[in-house]
């Protein structure tokens, strides 16, 4: 019994001088906690919440960082400078400190007390700085920090106030967050602890232990090498608080000292002080299966755990143009080869990455990721030294250093131990070593609901699952703004240029496709077209690999004015939910030409002459002609000439040679402009040779004797040699004697049918009347009637003469 005391001092020195170890990746905090402790804390908070949440963040630090705590009021008082925490009796003391403060006042200036904080931040050898201001916002003094926050503003220094009058609200506490960057919070429920332990520590060795449906609810599996496991609850109205933890399935839950060498908590007499929650902190907990148990069932808690794996995102950037390419790397990498099983865990679907929107416009966007690259040299964790191998001893023989070889002793007894598992292990042959990282990757565009810039969270989730255990989940948030652009809509063909074509006989449709790389469905609705085209459908979806079809065609119409016609076709671009994505609009243009021809074109032409032959009206615009004969007799005599405008109509010219023998020639044309490519218009024409009317006159002259005073009549019989009837107009011209006396109205006169119609090979009787006057003189009088034989529908006319002589006598 003696030596007992000697053994509790020993033991109480291990715990007072047992330095926590570093943790990979972490970087060491200088915590500055101001507290309020002017007298209306006292009604605010009954409950000291102000030092619950101050004593329970110094639990939650990474070794080797610092704390400094300020109680402010009407005289200030600096509680801790900058003290270092290294262990948990470190942690233990700043419980102490916070509650033995009495109330300083009724007020204080935040003026003053956001410049004392910073001053503590200056002078702090090392640690990142982290300013938490605990009140209730009472400000008597009605001053504005705004002076002092110059300093924070520009050193990039969040402070983050936190607020223990419940459900009211304080101006100067959420000014003083917002202008800072920091937030403003109420010390009420396990986010607040969660926020803190991400700020504190590495994210991506922070993992989450998450219930699974159908695991059991408190257990859990500790990698091995686990650097940190901590317990947060809310203690609820029975003030639970942990009292065991196992972590060995095969040994019942041992009792937890809430403060020894590896065991930090608050409070640290749970028993005795109420408090709002119950934090512990486990430095390099045991592996294998653990379990917790409660004083009584918490309000609420979490089990977070600092692993011997990192899941590291690389290059992601903070801002990008919607469209671009985002690369997403993940790079996953174990601390020692005892932790591979961890990297294999890693595999399949256990890493995923999603952006979500944190305007609530886009939905969530998921990336997929495939293994890219391994690393096959280990990371060194920091803090862990590697020892140098141990040289075998050496003895000297004859001057020379040799290395004692180390024989097996022989044993008495046959060695009946058996091998374990891990014995077993270490005699297998070594493998190719595997490597500790792997690197995974994945590409995705970006691409917007509306045309706004868009604030995202990119999302990594790691989980690692144990079977009949509950999962462990790393969750890591990067912020991502994606400024929108103008995402092209394209349009094949770009310009709608319809060819060239007769009014009456539109061009082919065309076919429009609009397409786009958006992602998600888009509806593209025709907003403006022409009067002279039609588009079919009015509306179609693109995007999300589809494009929308259209067809555009010109509509016939013979009224239309010939030349160029030009035009606008345009489209809205519409989301599927109704928002604006854009409008599309190209040019339309077609040419128009107009000719008319004449149907079943009929036309008489005669030997040894040229004729124009009418077939329609002059082309529209004025352009050259091309002919081309596609059908006539090759015996015909009839040449075709050419084609021309003339006094509106647009004749053919031909010529038929003298020799030319009645015929009758179908002939069709080719008609097209020169220099446009289009469908030829088609002229058709029957063509008849007839040569000229041939009339046989008996008798052929009229001789006539007269007497004065004596009335004669003479029938001329005419016989027509034509194909057609012929209208005939008769004359008689002068009738002169001797002496040029006239045979007129006083010496008598001369009568002839005036107009005939003569038929084809018929006698037509043509009379000539002779009245004379008793008063002409005697003698000879000679004349001739002249018949006028008008044929081809009047166009074209031959005479003939039939001479007259007239004796007197007494």
């Amino acid at each position: 019994m003696r030596y007992a005391p000697l053994v509790l001092i020993i033991l109480s020195g291990c715990f007072l001088f047992h330095h926590e170890k570093p943790i990979p990746d972490t970087t060491k905090q200088h915590l500055i906690i101001s507290v309020d402790k002017t007298k209306s804390m006292n009604l605010s908070d009954p409950d000291s919440r102000a030092i619950d949440f101050a004593s329970a963040l110094s639990v939650l630090l990474p070794p080797s960082s610092t704390l400094s705590a300020l109680a402010l009021g009407q005289t200030p008082q600096t509680l801790i400078k900058q003290k270092e925490i290294s262990s948990s009796s470190d942690r233990l003391k700043i419980e102490k400190y916070l509650r033995k403060q009495e109330a300083l006042g009724t007020s204080f200036d935040y003026e003053s007390a956001l410049n004392d904080a910073s001053k503590l931040a200056d002078s702090a050898q090392g640690g990142v700085p982290s300013f938490v201001l605990i009140s209730d916002g009472y400000n008597q003094t009605k001053s504005t920090p705004d002076k002092a926050l110059v300093n924070f503003q520009k050193n990039k220094w969040h402070i983050d106030a936190v607020v223990v009058t419940p459900k009211e609200n304080v101006p100067i506490l959420s000014n003083i967050s917002e202008k800072t960057g920091g937030v403003l919070l109420r010390p009420d429920t396990l986010f607040e602890f969660v926020l803190y332990l991400k700020k504190f520590y590495p994210n991506w060795r922070l993992f989450k232990g998450v219930n699974e449906l159908g695991s059991p609810a408190n257990r859990f599996v500790v990698p091995d090498k686990t650097y940190r496991l901590f317990v947060i609850a809310a203690r609820g109205s029975d003030n639970a608080y942990l009292t065991e933890a196992n972590f060995s399935e095969d040994k019942k839950p041992q009792k937890i000292t809430r403060y020894d060498s590896s065991v930090s908590a608050y409070p640290y007499r749970a028993d005795k002080i109420p408090s709002v929650f119950d934090v512990t902190n486990f430095e390099n907990p045991p592996s294998g299966a653990c379990s917790f148990v409660f004083s009584s069932k918490p309000k609420d808690y979490q089990v977070w755990a600092m692993l011997p794996i990192s899941i590291k995102a690389d290059g992601t950037p903070e801002t990008m143009n919607e469209g671009e390419e985002l690369t997403i790397r993940l790079t996953v990498s174990v601390d020692s080869k005892e932790n591979l099983p961890l990297l294999k865990a890693m595999e399949g679907g256990n890493l995923t990455v999603r952006l979500v929107s944190k305007d609530g416009v886009t939905p969530p966007i998921d990336v997929v990721l495939s293994p890219v690259s391994e690393t096959k040299t280990p990371p060194q964790p920091s803090g862990e030294k590697k020892e140098p191998p141990k040289e075998q001893p050496k003895e000297k023989t004859d001057g020379k250093d040799v290395k004692k070889e180390s024989t097996p002793k022989p044993s008495d007894k046959p060695d009946t131990k058996k091998e374990t598992p891990k014995e077993a292990a270490k005699e297998m042959p070594k493998t190719e070593e595997q490597p500790l990282s792997k690197t995974y990757e994945g590409k995705v565009r970006v691409f917007l609901r509306k045309r706004a810039d868009e604030r995202f969270s990119i999302v990594y989730k790691a989980v690692l699952r144990y079977p009949k255990f509950n999962m462990w989940l790393c969750e890591q948030e990067r912020p991502l703004l994606v400024k929108a652009a103008t995402i092209p809509v394209t349009v094949e063909p770009a310009t709608v240029s319809f060819p060239p074509c007769w009014v009456d006989e539109p061009s082919a449709p065309i076919q429009l496709k609009v397409k786009s790389e958006y992602p998600h469905k888009l509806v593209a609705t025709v907003i403006e077209s022409p009067n002279w085209v039609s588009i079919s459908p009015t509306s179609g979806a693109l995007g999300k690999g589809a494009e929308a079809q259209f067809t555009i065609s010109l509509l016939p119409d013979t009224g239309a004015i010939s030349g160029e016609r030009r035009g606008t076709i345009s489209f809205d671009i519409k989301t599927e939910d109704g928002n604006d994505f854009g409008k599309l609009s190209m040019p339309v243009s077609s040419f128009l030409l107009k000719l008319n021809l004449k149907k079943g074109v009929e036309t008489v032409v005669h030997p040894g002459g040229e004729f124009e032959v009418e077939i329609g009206t002059p082309i529209e615009p004025s352009v050259p002609l091309n002919m081309e004969v596609l059908q006539k007799d090759d015996k015909s005599k009839i040449n075709l000439m050419r084609l021309e405008s003339k006094e509106g109509k647009l004749v053919l010219l031909v010529s038929v040679p003298k020799d030319a023998q009645e015929e009758k020639t179908e002939i069709k044309l080719a008609i097209s402009p020169k220099d446009y490519k289009v469908k030829p218009k088609i002229a058709e024409i029957t063509a008849l040779v007839r040569a000229h009317p041939k009339l046989t006159v008996n008798p052929q002259e009229i001789t006539l004797a007269a007497e004065k005073g004596g009335d004669y009549e003479v029938n001329l019989e005419l016989t027509l040699d034509h194909y057609e009837e012929v209208e005939l107009e008769a004359a008689v011209s002068d009738i002169l004697g001797e002496g040029k006396h006239k045979l007129s109205a006083s010496a008598g006169e001369v009568k002839v049918t005036d107009k005939l119609t003569l038929e084809p090979n018929k006698a037509t009787e043509l009379k000539v009347q002779f009245f004379v006057s008793p008063d002409i003189h005697n003698g000879i009088y000679q004349g001739e009637v002249v018949i006028v034989l008008k044929y081809n529908k009047g166009e074209r006319e031959t005479s003939f003469k039939v001479p007259i002589k007239l004796e007197i006598k007494k």
